[in-house]
């Protein structure tokens, strides 16, 4: 929960020397389908950022809202565990030492996403 709302969360950070410039976080829903002729056909679904546009400067938690819009929306708890898909995070950015442009991928399966947790801070004002 973020806000009163139910959200799909991660964290996405920059530990290397070299920063990152700026930086366009997209995230997606792939899901396996059995076509009519035995084929297999995977869908995206983009889910909607709150946050999709980036200065990374410290880790930033990327939210994904589960609303009426969302593919998630009618999952509970249960059907994540036996569902079979993937989410896939794609993050494109510029390096502030080179100025080349740069991405980085990371996914998620079902059993790799924990409902109702949060992250611990790490800021503080």
């Amino acid at each position: 929960m973020r806000d009163g709302k139910l959200c799909f969360m991660c964290r996405l950070g920059d530990f290397r020397q070299n920063h990152m410039v700026e930086g366009k976080v997209r995230v997606q829903l792939l899901k396996k389908k059995i076509h009519s002729n035995n084929g297999v056909i995977v869908e995206y679904h983009d889910l909607e950022l709150v946050n999709d546009e980036i200065i990374l400067a410290t880790p930033v938690t990327i939210v994904h809202e589960i609303n009426k819009k969302s593919p998630l929306y009618r999952l509970s708890k249960r059907d994540f565990a036996r569902e079979d898909f993937e989410i896939l995070m794609t993050f494109a950015h510029t390096c502030d030492s080179t100025g080349i442009s740069h991405q980085s991928r990371s996914s998620y399966l079902p059993q790799e996403i924990l409902w109702g947790h949060r992250f611990k801070e790490i800021l503080r004002a």
